[in-house]
């Protein structure tokens, strides 16, 4: 049992810093001209889509019981890469097609 809530510890570790950013996206993706946001809006649904799935499958692994929260784990942590190997594929375009609306914040 130990093993297991650290493991999903690991996960929303993990987890949190890619709510932020997601959010950073979708402000900076509605902040920007029309073209921009027609051309990421579904990617942003997906993104979010892919962390709602992975946020639900960590919490039904917490309150479940059974002895194959192994195998739940692993599709767990697929879904968290997928997730991941998404967001750099996504973040990187928007940041790219947003960063010079932006430069003036930082």
């Amino acid at each position: 049992m130990a093993t297991r809530n650290a493991d999903l510890h690991d996960i929303e570790v993990q987890l949190m810093p890619l709510f932020h950013e997601i959010s950073v996206l979708k402000f900076r993706v509605e902040e920007s001209c029309p073209e921009v946001r027609a051309r990421y809006r579904d990617l942003l649904i997906t993104l979010s889509s892919q962390y709602n799935f992975v946020e639900t499958q960590v919490r039904k692994l917490k309150e479940a019981q059974d002895n194959v929260w192994e195998e739940q784990l692993t599709v767990i942590r697929y879904n968290l890469q997928e997730l991941q190997k998404k967001f750099s594929q996504v973040g990187q375009g928007i940041y790219l097609q947003t960063g010079n609306q932006f430069s003036f914040y930082f």
